[in-house]
């Protein structure tokens, strides 16, 4: 934590806890963990896409601070691990930094995504592996 935080710091960036991004978009409370595997887009009253455009700004507003952690923690040639399914951005943001995106599939089982921990632990044996 020590190392991550003197990265930081050297790119003048702090290490914060950030609110969860569902508390960005229900604005109007977050809605009932759903009991199915669709949840209604009835909660508030907004429409799908006022919040679409919600969710889009506060990606927008939070991909600079992603970028900045990837450059205060890696550098060309390293390795970051992204489990997908993610929105595109990732890849991009990964290859512009000069670093190689190494997927861990999340796998799709009764109705959620689970991690493959074997697959995990395989992948971040590599030292290259920098961030995940």
């Amino acid at each position: 934590m020590r190392r991550i935080r003197t990265s930081l710091a050297d790119c003048g960036l702090e290490l914060a806890l950030v609110p969860d991004l569902f508390d960005d978009v229900w604005t109007q409370g977050r809605p009932a963990r759903p009991q199915t595997a669709v949840t209604p887009m009835t909660q508030d009253s907004s429409t799908v896409a006022d919040r679409l455009a919600r969710v889009r700004e506060v990606l927008r507003d939070r991909a600079s601070e992603a970028l900045c952690l990837l450059k205060a923690l890696t550098v060309p040639g390293d390795k970051v691990m992204v489990q997908t399914p993610v929105y595109n951005c990732f890849f991009s943001s990964i290859r512009n930094n000069g670093c190689e995106m190494i997927a861990n599939p999340l796998v799709y089982r009764n109705r959620g995504y689970q991690i493959d921990f074997d697959d995990l632990e395989k992948k971040t044996s590599d030292p290259k592996v920098k961030l995940m």
